[in-house]
């Protein structure tokens, strides 16, 4: 248990750490950013070193109010300063200043509105494929914290968070005016939960946890109101949930490989303070540490960029075809037994299976490489109706286990049932099943961009089949019995779709999904009887090649759970892929009415590892 923990808690650790190496911005152009101190990368250091003294100075990094970058310069894009940027410099640019305040019209440091001035007077042309960052708030709420007022009127504390968060909503709107596609909305933190409030006390923390509630209810219900109105209807809006996010930094802080979240780094030793400030959830009483910054920019880049999460939503519907694929190879293996013998009329054969197949898929488009591994008892029963048809059904109960590239899991649970036929005249052989079941997906965990946590999630489905086969029994061969065949088969699968749990920030709603095979194979069977200590043996053997018969897309949609983002959808090839298969079998009568089978087969394609398949059955009539 204690390695366990032990190794958990590395895992987290290393996310944490890097972060900053893989929040690379693989979609966006330019990115401008707008906000206070949780923003600034060095423009009020800049423009107060113009002045006399630059702030913030040591012991804060080179202008930042944090031991190092902070997250708007982990995004990826180098931001130049607008405090020391000339008027023909239009392209990523951080307007942000420590201090400044969504309301007002301060000039040093700028207030939101003169910030977003600033941009206009650069006469910049945005592109759909900038992005825009902002995050305002905090420092019209704190001094409301200490306001003698606030103490008589703790209401006031609603009213004041609802007032800053309708001004933020009014700088996203006047973005959105501007031209911006793009748009990046921070909330406040638990400002109740920053080293400061906690060194004040209880008191201190609930007002600080009641405004900041107010201010992010707020915004969230604005946000909303801008994503869903005609000027936006083609802006990707997206709210960052900074309070979740902190909240639950601090709750694990530990796992995150921080040492402190209640004191700060710079603090005295008496304190709390001193050491590695990455130890630290906070720099100082109300600065988060660059670590915790690199742990917000994971949290977001994955945000921004949804299509590699939605990759991993899509590989469950290749999964479930995939499992399915082993279902049929266990109801064939039966049907080609019953092809190569002749039975008495009115003859009932009873058969118990068990298949065990190991493979992967390979990467399509966003669509996830995973590994997988399935087994599929199968048990049934076919009768001999006529002198020239056989007719039988079979109940399967399959599971598959996947592990998908780039962290995540989930299991595929099956119970299908199938109805068959083989009518037979002269040397050739037609056979008919279908089959229809329900699935259950369970126990998915994805791991996310926020320091590692994995979601969970579960879903329900069904799938139906169908497929048709001829073949054909020609002259032995020196005792060796050959039958060429040739195959379709269509296989439709639906899964439901759910929402994430447990994780904040990141928690995505999958919508439905639906993935199809329409297959065509074609191959020969072998087969070979003799003896072997008295015991009656036959041998099968198989060498086949399957392909879908078309080429066709399917969809994957999804959206931010909770949030004002708009939905999605990648596009990938649809069905199961093609390859060649190679097996054989030996089947051994036990006793009079029984016998025994077992059977291997390798599934070839191109980029897939060798697909692995072993089967084990016994069968017995009367």
């Amino acid at each position: 248990m204690h390695t366990h923990r032990k190794l958990s808690r590395v895992a987290l650790c290393l996310f944490a750490l890097l972060s900053v190496a893989t929040a690379q911005n693989r979609t966006f152009t330019n990115q401008y950013s707008f906000g206070d101190s949780l923003s600034d990368s060095g423009n009020l250091f800049a423009a107060t070193s113009a002045l006399g003294a630059g702030t913030p100075g040591a012991p804060y990094f080179q202008g930042r109010f944090s031991n190092g970058r902070v997250f708007t310069e982990l995004l990826g894009n180098n931001l130049a300063l607008v405090a020391t940027s000339p008027a023909s410099v239009k392209s990523s640019l951080n307007f942000a200043f420590g201090g400044a305040t969504a309301g007002g019209a301060g000039t040093l440091p700028p207030s939101m509105a003169v910030q977003i001035g600033l941009y206009q007077a650069r006469a910049i042309t945005p592109t759909r494929s900038d992005l825009f960052t902002l995050w305002f708030g905090a420092n019209d709420l704190i001094p409301v914290l200490s306001a003698p007022t606030t103490a008589l009127n703790p209401a006031n504390l609603d009213v004041a968070g609802a007032a800053a968060a309708a001004t933020v909503a009014g700088g996203v709107q006047s973005l959105v005016g501007l031209g911006a596609k793009n748009i990046v909305v921070a909330g406040l933190p638990n400002l109740g939960a920053t080293a400061r409030s906690v060194a004040l006390g209880s008191t201190a923390q609930a007002f600080g946890l009641r405004v900041s509630s107010a201010f992010n209810a707020e915004l969230r219900t604005r946000l909303g109101a801008i994503a869903a109105s005609a000027p936006a209807a083609d802006v990707n809006l997206v709210y960052i949930d900074v309070q979740s996010l902190l909240d639950r930094v601090i709750l694990d802080f530990r796992a995150l490989g921080f040492s402190n979240a209640t004191s700060f780094a710079i603090a005295p030793a008496s304190a709390g303070g001193g050491g590695d400030p990455n130890g630290y959830v906070f720099f100082d009483d109300i600065h988060p540490s660059t670590k915790t910054h690199a742990v917000l920019t994971g949290a977001v880049v994955e945000a921004l960029n949804p299509e590699p999460v939605l990759g991993f939503a899509a590989t469950q519907g290749s999964a479930a075809l995939a499992l399915q694929s082993i279902s049929v190879a266990a109801l064939d293996a039966r049907i080609a037994q019953v092809a190569a013998t002749n039975r008495a009329k009115g003859r009932t054969d009873l058969y118990a299976a068990f298949n065990y197949g190991d493979g992967n898929r390979s990467a399509d488009g966003w669509r996830r490489k995973f590994n997988y591994t399935a087994q599929v008892v199968t048990a049934g029963g076919d009768v001999r109706l006529g002198d020239n048809f056989v007719a039988g059904a079979a109940l399967n109960s399959g599971k598959l286990e996947a592990e998908v590239s780039g962290g995540g899991r989930y299991s595929i649970g099956d119970l299908t049932g199938r109805a068959y036929g083989i009518w037979r005249g002269g040397p050739v052989s037609l056979v008919l099943d279908v089959a229809y079941g329900g699935l259950d997906l369970k126990g998915i965990e994805r791991t996310t961009g926020f320091a590692g946590y994995r979601t969970s999630g579960k879903a329900g489905g069904e799938h139906w089949g169908a497929g048709v086969k001829a073949i054909w029994a020609l002259d032995p061969l020196q005792g060796l019995n050959v039958r060429p065949w040739i195959g379709l088969r269509t296989e439709r699968v639906k899964l439901e779709g759910y929402t994430e749990k447990d994780v904040p920030v990141v928690m995505m709603d999958f919508g439905a999904q639906e993935a199809k095979s329409s297959a065509g194979s074609v191959g020969v069977d072998f087969a070979k009887d003799t003896k072997i200590a008295e015991c009656a043996v036959r041998f099968d053997f198989r060498a086949a090649w399957h392909g879908e018969m078309s080429s066709s897309d399917r969809s994957i949609t999804g959206r931010l759970a909770g949030n004002v983002t708009r939905p999605t959808t990648i596009r990938m090839e649809d069905g199961d892929g093609s390859g060649f298969e190679i097996g054989g079998a030996a089947t051994v009568t036990l006793f009079k009415q029984w016998s025994g089978s077992l059977g291997y087969a390798g599934d070839i394609r191109s980029g897939d590892k060798l697909a692995s398949r072993f089967s084990l059955s016994v069968q017995t009539g009367f």
